[in-house]
């Protein structure tokens, strides 16, 4: 995947530099697209839970590939489950099957884990076909906040500068 501020990829291992290491990138991506209110935590907290999920469930030393996309519906990190895949689908549809949308007491860690993600993305999706985990962010509301806000800024100005003009007649 060639790397761009809309496409990128992340390859770690669980080690020590890790988590600083996807900080960093989610970081960069979040700086990117200016994004540094609720977004920003839920994107920080609910990635760095599945790669804590990922690695607490997988092999040691084996590498977690994240790849990051942008488009249309907002921020995508794509998380490649490979052996897990089935372990954490079955999970999901626990969690969707969970009519109260309430955390059972009963829950294990990983189901915890992923109700977590799920509260905190906009949208999760088990990916079948490269068997990926997907958290979504639909921040493109944000682009319209901001054009919005500096239209009513533009219109503020230019009624300032024809009521002062009509004071110097």
């Amino acid at each position: 995947m060639k790397q761009n501020y809309r496409n990128r990829h992340l390859k770690l291992q669980d080690d020590d530099l890790s988590i600083s290491r996807l900080e960093a990138f989610l970081d960069s991506i979040c700086d990117d697209y200016r994004i540094y209110d609720d977004y920003y935590g839920n994107i920080i907290s609910s990635v760095t839970e599945a790669f804590d999920l990922v690695t607490g469930m997988q092999q040691k030393n084996a590498d977690v590939d994240i790849y990051f996309s942008s488009g249309k519906n907002g921020l995508v990190f794509r998380i490649i489950l490979r052996d897990m895949f089935i372990d954490i689908a079955r999970i999901q549809e626990r969690i969707e099957n969970n009519a109260t949308g309430i955390p059972d007491e009963e829950w294990d860690e990983p189901t915890r884990s992923l109700f977590l993600i799920n509260s905190l993305a906009d949208n999760v999706v088990i990916n079948n076909e490269d068997e990926s985990l997907e958290i979504l962010f639909h921040v493109t509301g944000i682009n319209e906040f901001l054009t919005e806000q500096r239209r009513q800024l533009l219109y503020n100005y230019y009624d300032k500068l024809l009521r002062e003009k009509k004071t110097y007649k």
